[in-house]
């Protein structure tokens, strides 16, 4: 079997189900079995760690956000202007290409809350059918991706739903930071009171 396909990968995974099934396997089914397990690829499983952010790493965010804003003006040929007058002019555009941009700006956005409260990248390598004996053994810290140092090429590695993960993740342990968060109702939704 070609270990390296996913396809094949995917089938064996499927065979492997119905041989688990047989309550007595023949000694050649355990055989079998045993030839689809060892054929299966390793599985590379990635943990990000979303943490926190500092007075800094809000910096970073606000930074970021500059970064984004300078991108999506390159990309949208909106440059020598402010994000606010880049957002009103996408705001102001019904079309297609309006609506693209708005996307596009947001995901851009999001880029610069995640890279500010990503604190580690792990990964490790498991059997593919096999759970972990220790789940909390046998990961390994990685550096940042170099794509994802820039929006353009963090939108374009990263899968949407591991984007909209982050963002998530990003706003549940910072709640209020990246919202107007100095109002009279600031307490009810974790943003800062002052008086």
């Amino acid at each position: 079997m070609d270990r390296a396909g996913p396809r094949a990968a995917v089938l064996a995974a499927q065979e492997l189900d119905l041989l688990d099934a047989i309550e007595a396997p023949t000694p050649e089914q355990t055989q079998r079995r045993a030839e689809l397990a060892a054929s299966l690829p390793a599985l590379e499983e990635i943990r990000i760690t979303v943490g926190t952010c500092s007075a800094l790493d809000d910096a970073r965010h606000r930074a970021n956000m500059q970064q984004a804003s300078d991108w999506i003006a390159e990309r949208t040929g909106r440059t020598g202007r402010s994000m606010f007058e880049i957002l009103d002019e996408i705001n102001d555009d019904p079309g297609p290409d309006g609506r693209l941009h708005r996307l596009t700006l947001n995901a851009a956005l999001a880029w610069s809350l995640i890279m500010a409260s990503v604190r580690r990248i792990e990964t490790r390598q498991r059997p593919m059918r096999e759970e972990p004996t220790d789940p909390a053994q046998g990961w390994t810290e990685e550096e940042f991706p170099a794509e994802w140092q820039t929006p353009g090429g963090f939108l374009d590695a990263v899968p949407a739903d591991l984007s909209d993960a982050l963002q998530a993740a990003a706003h549940e342990c910072n709640p209020g930071l990246w919202i107007n968060r100095i109002d009279a109702n600031s307490k009810n939704y974790g943003g800062v009171s002052v008086s």
